[in-house]
């Protein structure tokens, strides 16, 4: 019976190490694929944003800069984090764990996720000083509508934010 067992793990583990691989492998040595969002989708979506909170033209231009700006950061922080993953997955496939060097990895990826965090948070306290009263409600609105959905994109063809009549 404890023979029956060992060659089921065996043969679990052994593909477990082979998904792995495969994924390391494939993100190594293949095609990359960076989810960002098309040029178009992000000008589509700043017209959108720009109608909907009734912007003008200094303002415009104020968000686009801080738009930017933060995704150049943001772009930098999310290429960092690719590298501490792939790092991370390469000593967690190595024959010898090393606990200490995965603990040492794994406080990085999690100063990033925290870096990055803090940066969405300046960059929406920042888009609020171009904004007034009325467009702050309803910019925050949007957010809090994109965070509740669980929405990767911030402005949604309709609008559930401004109050019904």
């Amino acid at each position: 019976m404890s023979r029956k067992w060992f060659f089921l793990l065996l043969v679990l583990l052994t593909i477990v190490n082979l998904a792995a691989f495969t994924r390391m492998a494939c993100r190594r040595w293949g095609v990359t694929h960076q989810p960002q969002a098309c040029p178009r989708q992000q000008i589509e979506a700043e017209k959108i944003l720009e109608a909907r909170l009734d912007l003008q033209d200094e303002q415009i231009r104020a968000m686009r800069a801080l738009r930017l700006q933060f995704n150049n950061d943001a772009e930098r922080t999310h290429a960092a984090l690719e590298r501490e993953r792939m790092v991370l997955t390469g000593l967690l496939m190595a024959e010898v764990t090393d606990s200490l060097t995965i603990g040492a990895v794994t406080r990085r990826i999690d100063s990033l996720q925290s870096d990055l965090q803090q940066r969405v948070v300046r960059h929406l306290l920042a888009q609020k000083t171009c904004l007034n009263q009325d467009q702050q409600k309803l910019f925050f609105g949007m957010v809090l509508h994109a965070c509740a959905t669980n929405s990767n994109q911030c402005i949604n063809q309709t609008n559930h934010t401004q109050p019904k009549e």
